[in-house]
């Protein structure tokens, strides 16, 4: 599969990818996320459904994540675990500034014919201090 990004500054237009409602009790909003969110360290991307949400994620029948999303840009703190519960990775994310738009070619492995498609995405950057481990132990400590 091949991407090619193109970005677009939305930033005047960001209020049209999600949309609010006020939780009255609580004071706090809760958003229709409508946009994709690049999870750049899995190469995948997730279309959360609200922001504040926590949620989890199936990455594969070995990896899942725990997210607590803040908003609808990818503010976000993550943990991943392997499937029988050890931890693999603390991390967060800033949110986006703007979307970007790849586009992607898909491969027929039949035929060979491709197709292509285009999506509109946020890319959040990685935020703090990232955390790697193995069998319990911290391996790798990276500061964004």
């Amino acid at each position: 599969m091949k991407a090619i990004k193109f970005t677009l500054s939305f930033l005047s237009l960001s209020f049209l990818f999600f949309s609010c409602d006020g939780n009255e009790k609580l004071n706090i909003p809760k958003c229709k996320c409508e946009i994709p969110i690049l999870l750049d360290e899995f190469n995948r991307s997730h279309l959360f459904g609200t922001a504040p949400d926590s949620s989890k994620i199936k990455l594969s029948s070995e990896e899942y994540l725990e997210v607590s999303l803040l908003d609808c840009k990818g503010a976000m703190s993550f943990s991943a675990f392997d499937s029988l519960n050890n931890l693999l990775i603390v991390g967060s994310y800033s949110a986006a500034q703007d979307t970007s738009i790849i586009e992607i070619e898909n491969i027929n492995p039949l035929d060979g014919s491709s197709t292509f498609s285009m999506e509109r995405r946020f890319e959040p950057k990685r935020n703090g201090t990232w955390i790697y481990y193995d069998k319990g132990k911290i391996t790798k400590e990276v500061k964004y």
